[in-house]
């Protein structure tokens, strides 16, 4: 077995983790070492670019053997497109991953639910507190929560998950043994003794680079049934997953948006302008999972309101703290002293905050939004490469889209031929960067910054 996953280890990195060129191979040949035979004579039934001449000339296969060594040292499982586990979501997809790397338990990926989770780094306290509470409520109701595993919205949702002592999947965009994003690295084992699963297609010991993301986003959508966005700002990365998700066929949940002319909402407004299902309780997701949209509340028993007709064995027990406090812990409650939170704050927010915190006693509501509001200055201070893909990250390929627009308007075609791009590839990119406003698709397939 191992010397097929090394097969497949050669030729993802040759010719891609992710793409039509692998999706190719998969279809014309019956197992990664007859892929390989055929590819190292020089004689493939598919014609070789430049780059994957050099690559298959340049990459050696006793590479692996030192992957292979590393992953049985650290318990990391190897899931190759044709492994029998292989997640079957995941086989439907245009261009799924060749290799997957795991660590934990991967029976999740069996899970009859998943649902992706994901929002902006510099959430509200508003999204903290519903992302926690539904996606609690979700995983005590056997769905499985995956997310990027990300600062902020991500991994507020993991834990509310964890909290209830389920399952999760956290997605890196790095290799599953590495430490990024830092703040987030000391999760890692909570995830893990809760019966979870860290997974990527990056090889251990491998940074996060920003060209991993899209992959990254890509296998947190194809490996659910839905995705929800709590909080997306309007060149959020989550864009780029909601965007992801519509073509792969997912459910797509959006949060209403808590001040709807915020600029912090204006991705959840687009995205439920545009068709996105309006996420109001878990309920909902529950429903949509189950192919029945008026399933009976007493069924889904998680709506708002419903515990209170419930017996007390069957109500959930009250948390001790919550997912706020347990994340603040562990960073090392620094809240009060958080140098990077810029923001300036009107008279009115001041006012509004110290209202807050007086009447902290009084009200268990008010306390837990002053803590997400503390968590999220705590969690903020943190400079990290957006999570998510966005603007600022952009890749080899998408940098070069945006320098050669710089010269002006031009049709796709003759994109392609300047940068020689495959018409996916480039198609694909160009889509990415439109939805981070970098660039403009115009009429007759002409693009412009």
């Amino acid at each position: 077995m191992d010397d097929e996953k090394k097969f497949w280890i050669w030729l993802s990195t040759v010719f891609g983790r992710c793409n039509m060129r692998m999706k190719e191979i998969m279809c014309l040949f019956g197992s990664a070492r007859e892929a390989y035979t055929a590819v190292r004579s020089g004689k493939p039934p598919f014609s070789l670019s430049e780059k994957e001449k050099k690559n298959i000339e340049n990459v050696d296969i006793s590479f692996t053997d030192s992957v292979l060594e590393k992953c049985r040292k650290q318990k990391i499982e190897i899931i190759s497109y044709g492994s029998e586990n292989y997640p079957y979501r995941l086989k439907s997809l245009f261009s799924p991953p060749a290799v997957l790397y795991c660590l934990g338990n991967v029976d999740c990926l069996k899970s009859k639910e998943i649902v992706t989770a994901v929002g902006t780094r510099r959430a509200s306290a508003y999204s903290l507190r519903v992302s926690e509470r539904i996606c609690s409520e979700l995983a005590g109701e056997g769905v499985v929560i995956a997310s990027g595993f990300a600062v902020g919205l991500d991994i507020c949702s993991q834990m509310a998950g964890v909290k209830r002592g389920c399952p999760t999947i956290a997605v890196t965009a790095c290799g599953v043994d590495v430490d990024y994003p830092r703040e987030n690295y000391k999760y890692r084992e909570l995830v893990l003794k809760s019966g979870g699963l860290i997974i990527s297609d990056s090889v251990p010991g491998e940074p996060a680079r920003s060209e991993n993301f899209q992959r990254r986003n890509a296998i947190m959508s194809g490996i659910s049934d839905a995705v929800i966005i709590f909080q997306a700002p309007v060149n959020s990365g989550s864009l780029v997953t909601a965007n992801i998700a519509v073509n792969q066929g997912k459910l797509l949940f959006c949060l209403p948006p808590a001040d709807l002319y915020s600029g912090e909402y204006a991705g959840n407004v687009s995205l439920l302008s545009d068709g996105a299902i309006p996420l109001y309780s878990s309920a909902d997701v529950v429903a949509e999972l189950r192919n029945n949209k008026f399933l009976p509340l007493s069924e889904c028993n998680i709506r708002r309101g419903v515990g209170e007709n419930r017996s007390k064995e069957d109500r959930p027990e009250k948390a001790e703290m919550s997912v706020y406090e347990i994340i603040r812990s562990m960073i090392g409650g620094k809240d009060e002293d958080s140098k990077a939170v810029k923001r300036k704050k009107t008279e009115k927010s001041e006012k509004s905050e110290k209202s807050v915190k007086s009447k902290k006693s009084e009200n268990s509501n008010n306390a837990d939004s002053s803590d997400s509001i503390k968590l999220w200055e705590s969690i903020s201070n943190n400079t990290v490469t957006d999570d998510n893909g966005s603007a600022d990250s952009l890749n080899e390929t998408q940098q070069r889209i945006v320098n050669l627009l710089r010269g002006g308007k031009l049709h796709i075609d003759e994109i392609a031929v300047r940068l020689s791009l495959g018409q996916q590839e480039l198609i694909s990119e160009l889509m990415e960067l439109e939805i981070l406003g970098r660039v403009k698709s115009m009429p007759g397939k002409i693009y412009s910054l």
